[in-house]
């Protein structure tokens, strides 16, 4: 099946993935199951959890583990940003919390400087772009949307996916939500973006965070609740 998009930049989000030609609604984008999975019987991110990422790491193919290490990283996302207060916020919520957790736990397993550091990438590019069954390098690539117009899915025989759920023009961003809630779009613009940010480190910018009219928080949880 040849490819119906490309890679390319995208205006304040780096990478992306971009419709090279029509797709229809329901129609497959992608093909791919995961080349990397931590151990999901330890605990994330202690001692044993971080050696079973390593020996999967170097399970793949070479290629693949270039292309796994040029992957987008959300702890940089406090080096690019110009918001003082927010960084110091995520000093002190997150960074402090997570990083020198994963940094003790490697130190126990390898006491070269560069190779930690090697380790410590790996690790935090996998608590980027991981899903519960690991981390698929090219889906990676597509950005998350509040409104996205495709969607992850395992299919029965336990193969991973990317579908369309709405047509989709060529030239128009394939994207996908990072929430596995699947009510995340119906919640208001400030729930929905403290969420991702306090996960993933970036203040959401799709169409619907975008948009001057927002969700009624207290309707569209009611509406929630009778859905649920």
């Amino acid at each position: 099946m040849s490819s119906v998009y490309k890679v390319t930049e995208i205006e304040g989000k780096s990478l992306g993935c971009v419709a090279t030609v029509d797709i229809e609604k329901g129609a497959l984008i992608l093909t791919e199951n995961p080349q990397i999975c931590g151990n999901t019987e330890e605990k994330k991110a202690s001692s044993k959890w971080i050696k079973s990422l390593l020996k999967s790491f170097k399970r793949m193919k070479k290629a693949d583990q270039l292309e796994y290490m040029a992957l987008h990283n959300k702890w940089n996302n406090f080096q690019d940003s110009q918001n003082v207060e927010q960084i110091e916020f995520f000093k002190e919520k997150i960074m402090e919390r997570d990083i020198k957790d994963v940094k003790l736990e490697i130190g126990k397993i390898e006491q070269n400087p560069e190779k930690a550091e090697e380790i410590l990438k790996i690790c935090c590019i996998y608590s980027t772009n991981s899903f519960d069954s690991g981390v698929q390098i090219k889906t990676s690539r597509f950005n998350h949307s509040c409104e996205p117009n495709a969607t992850p899915i395992i299919m029965l025989n336990g193969e991973h996916q990317v579908r369309s759920i709405s047509k989709i023009k060529a030239g128009e961003e394939i994207n996908i939500t990072y929430k596995i809630d699947p009510f995340f779009g119906f919640r208001n613009r400030k729930f929905r973006q403290k969420s991702l940010l306090m996960k993933w480190f970036f203040m959401c910018s799709c169409d619907l965070c975008e948009n001057d009219v927002d969700i009624n928080y207290d309707a569209s949880e009611v509406l929630i609740q009778e859905a649920e």
